[in-house]
């Protein structure tokens, strides 16, 4: 490691205070949680232990996989009382992999309440013994107008538990198969109507990917997890575009990647707590390309084709040491390296008439290395108020490589740490709040050039671009009125800095960041049952979101949303599990809107025409197994896309033309056999 970048690491260190002190995660406190038993979900027939969490009342799964590092945090989901901390196949695979029958319980506590750092909100504590060799499977075909059937989605589990050891591995195939199609309307830069195309667009995907986690050593003194992963994934969508004129476009992108994860955590008691020692890597192999063929009077004109390489790895060392105290009181100290490196190569080609021109563009070389470290404190006072506060920082250099010259390492050190509070106010009343300073992590591919032959856009490359920050601020209310019955409402507000958005660098469109930026998102969600009306076995799950977001425009410097942000969601699913029989029934309605996409020289607007709608039909013993069918789309949504294009700034620029469209996908059939064995 670089002499500078271990300097600061002690100096990050040397923030924190000295102390001896915590508590191992797995004692979670469970006097105050919401407890489920396997008897409260029989009526759903769950087939895994996944199955079960997705039925608890008003729960949602936050999940922080593609944050900064390992750090604190992550998805709000814990097994025996342990935090997961892979970033690829976390706690909701293994939970996919494992049976129901071998979930003991479900306890749902608040995150202040426990000694897990960096958590908000509801928490899930998944109880599970894994015994005599148990597994699952299921079988997911789905059928679609105008495409081939996605016959082959599938996939396959085990668990079980030898010598001390617990295990599940699982195997699975997750293809689709997407596509619409449609008008588009073609207007010039008065308005007028210029031409009608028809288009027709397809999106098939493959997905292999085998899954193992290992547990064990609680008997031993060292408690151990280790979990790995692997994916192919190969991708080929195609859009034609028949223009009126007789010329016919074609754009083809392709990607064929594989990526393997591992990470293995090693507990032990030292001194008068628990040292934990954390590893884990990543690498994902990404060759991909887009190709734009042009027929006219079925003569070939030019072809152009991108090719694109990309190698992506991430490498993260941890060491956490947490000392429990009396009086529900604990201490932990972490401290965290992680390595993060993207190296691109990428070309583009002119095929015309068998003279091919190949152009090679210019490769680039990412690398960030950082180093955090935090200090956390866990007690309750009053006997009712859980606190939980943190305070850390971290340094990191970054550095790029175009075309073989090393760029300067640019070096940043940054405060981070939050304050976590919750209180039950009664038995059928909750408040949580919590304020944060958190570092986002940076997309790489920000650095690297690229180009969209189909809408004839380049994007520059950005060496400046750093991760925003923020001050992020939540309350949550939650209100229960019966045992199966919540509404939880909760409020966010952020205040970020150094906002990453498309600004424009040296006369081009760019990835980069924008000072300032503020949001405040409202949120709501729960779960109701319907005897009361009459229906017994009813339920009803629902919940919205309201976005307002804010920024200065980089071309007019006038306030804005966030570009393409969403701008509100709601869903509500009904099921009814008739009493005494083994069927249930049900529908979903979702809707979304987003907001206007700004960019420099274009603006575009995605809308949808319906509400997506699902109907679908459950036989919980069809000869032992568990059938769901399903139609999706039954008011026949159109997705809807309008872009206007400029002859130079969108400020200052006249509208070349403007674009509209609206494809239809008609009705999606599937169903789903599962079973156990």
């Amino acid at each position: 490691m670089k002499k500078s970048l271990a300097l600061a690491a002690a100096a990050s260190l040397a923030m924190l205070p000295t102390m001896t002190l915590a508590q191992t995660e797995a004692a979670v406190e469970v006097s105050e949680a919401e407890v489920y038993e396997p008897a409260f979900f029989e009526r759903f027939n769950p087939q895994t232990a996944l199955d079960m969490l997705r039925r608890v009342p008003g729960f949602s799964v936050r999940n922080n996989q593609g944050g900064r590092g390992l750090g604190q945090g992550g998805t709000n989901v814990l097994i025996n009382g342990e935090r997961i901390t892979s970033k690829t196949s976390g706690a909701l695979d293994i939970l996919g992999n494992t049976p129901a029958s071998s979930v003991v319980r479900i306890e749902i506590v608040d995150a202040a309440s426990l000694g897990v750092t960096g958590l908000t909100g509801q928490v899930a504590n998944v109880i599970v013994e894994r015994g005599e060799l148990k597994g699952n499977w299921r079988w997911s075909p789905q059928f679609r107008h105008g495409l081939p059937p996605r016959i082959a989605n599938a996939e396959i589990s085990i668990s079980g538990e030898t010598g001390g050891t617990s295990f599940t591995v699982g195997v699975s195939n997750s293809p689709f198969r997407n596509g619409h199609r449609g008008p588009e309307y073609v207007f010039g830069p008065d308005g007028t109507f210029t031409e009608e195309r028809y288009e027709d667009g397809q999106y098939f995907g493959e997905n292999h990917s085998i899954e193992a986690s290992l547990s064990g050593g609680q008997t031993s003194g060292l408690k151990y997890n280790i979990n790995a992963d692997g994916t192919l994934f190969s991708f080929d969508g195609r859009e034609i575009s028949e223009r009126a004129d007789g010329v016919v476009r074609i754009s083809e992108d392709a990607e064929d990647e594989w990526n393997a994860s591992i990470n293995a955590d090693f507990t032990k008691t030292i001194g008068p707590g628990d040292a934990k020692i954390i590893g884990y890597y990543r690498f994902e192999h990404s060759p991909f390309q887009s190709r734009l063929t042009t027929f006219e009077e079925d003569e070939v004109l030019p072809v152009d084709t991108f090719f694109q390489t990309a190698d992506e790895a991430e490498a993260i060392g941890r060491f956490e040491y947490v000392i429990a105290r009396p009086n529900e009181r604990s201490w932990e100290l972490a401290a965290e390296y992680a390595l993060n490196t993207l190296e691109t190569e990428s070309s583009f080609e002119t095929n015309d008439a068998g003279m091919i021109d190949v152009s090679d563009l210019d490769p680039v070389e990412v690398t960030e290395d950082r180093i955090q470290s935090s200090l956390t404190y866990n007690r309750k006072f009053f006997d009712k108020l859980a606190f939980q506060g943190s305070v850390g920082s971290e340094y990191s250099e970054i550095q790029s490589m175009v075309a073989g010259v090393e760029s300067e390492p640019r070096s940043f050190f940054r405060p981070r740490g939050y304050v976590s509070l919750a209180y039950p106010v009664n038995e059928k009343f909750d408040i949580r709040a919590r304020i944060d300073r958190t570092v986002g992590q940076l997309n790489f591919f920000a650095f690297v050039s690229s180009l969209d032959l189909n809408n004839e856009q380049t994007s520059a490359g950005n060496t400046d671009l750093v991760p925003q920050q923020a001050w992020e601020g939540e309350l949550e209310l939650e209100k229960r009125w019966a045992e199966e019955e919540k509404i939880i409402f909760r409020t966010r507000v952020r205040l970020i800095e150094d906002r990453v958005d498309n600004i424009l660098v040296d006369g081009e469109e760019a990835i980069g960041n924008i000072d300032e930026a503020r949001s405040l998102s409202l949120e709501m969600e729960g779960t109701t049952l319907l005897d009361r009306f009459g229906i017994t076995g009813a339920r009803v799950d629902f919940s919205g979101e309201r976005h307002f977001t804010e920024l200065d425009d980089p071309l007019t410097g006038e306030a804005r949303p966030f570009s393409g942000n969403l701008r509100y969601f709601v869903n509500m699913n009904y099921r009814h599990d008739i009493p005494n029989t083994d069927y249930a029934y049900g529908f979903d309605i979702t809707h979304l809107e987003f907001e206007g996409r700004e960019q420099i020289f274009q603006t575009s607007f995605q809308s949808f025409s319906q509400p997506q709608t699902e109907f679908y039909v459950v036989h919980k013993d069809f000869f032992g197994m568990n059938l769901s069918a399903y139609v999706v789309n039954l008011l026949d949504m159109d997705e809807r896309f309008e872009r206007t294009v400029y002859d130079g700034f969108r400020t200052e620029g006249n509208v070349l033309f403007r674009e509209a469209r609206s494809r239809d996908y008609k009705a999606i059939v599937g169903f789903n056999l599962e079973g156990t064995f």
